[in-house]
């Protein structure tokens, strides 16, 4: 009995089974093909959807930094007035350093009640009297620490002067460059340290 269900099962007519299995399974496997595909291509327009969408929002932030940065950036020029010369705020002319008269130009901040100028003046003049003195080379392009370092490494000021000099710079800068506000008590302190160097 064994035998003849075998024989049954092994005939092909018979087993019809096999044969539908198999169609389905093709059929799925079409059918997965065609709804894989199909995702694929709605995954691809949402992929170039979101692709397209982050590029906008990137050219978006790029335009809108270049916009603030040049909103922030001064195109004018950032020229102050000092006495009888037109300088920029951060440079130092020679004009300035040999040919002005500086107490004038001290003293004509001081009536305007302008005393970071009256500073800047007296920096300048400092300035003067210590290239005179051959204690420094003045040149427009040196910072203030480029003078510390030729004061210091040939030694040619006592300690004291020296530490008076540093602090000089350090009221300058504070007061020019960091655009601090002083009063006229403050100026006054700040005053006598430059006199100190300068008389």
């Amino acid at each position: 009995m064994k035998g003849e269900v075998d024989s049954v099962k092994a005939s092909k007519g018979f087993w019809y089974v096999d044969e539908l299995f198999e169609d389905e399974k093709v059929g799925t496997k079409k059918e997965r093909k065609f709804e894989f595909e199909t995702r694929l291509v709605s995954l691809n327009g949402l992929g170039s959807f979101i692709q397209i969408l982050a590029w906008s929002l990137l050219a978006i932030v790029l335009v809108l930094m270049i916009y603030f940065m040049f909103q922030n950036f001064n195109f004018k020029s950032n020229n102050k007035k000092i006495g009888t010369s037109s300088v920029q705020s951060n440079i130092i002319s020679k004009e300035d350093i040999f040919e002005s008269n500086h107490i004038n130009e001290v003293n004509s901040a001081l009536k305007e009640k302008d005393f970071k100028r009256a500073i800047r003046w007296y920096f300048i003049w400092l300035l003067k009297e210590l290239n005179n003195n051959d204690f420094i080379v003045f040149e427009s392009h040196k910072t203030n620490y480029d003078y510390i370092s030729e004061l210091t490494i040939e030694d040619k000021v006592l300690d004291e002067d020296m530490a008076k000099i540093k602090e000089c710079i350090k009221y300058y800068e504070y007061l020019w460059f960091g655009d601090f506000k002083i009063d006229s008590d403050g100026f006054y302190r700040i005053e006598k340290i430059f006199k100190s160097l300068i008389f």
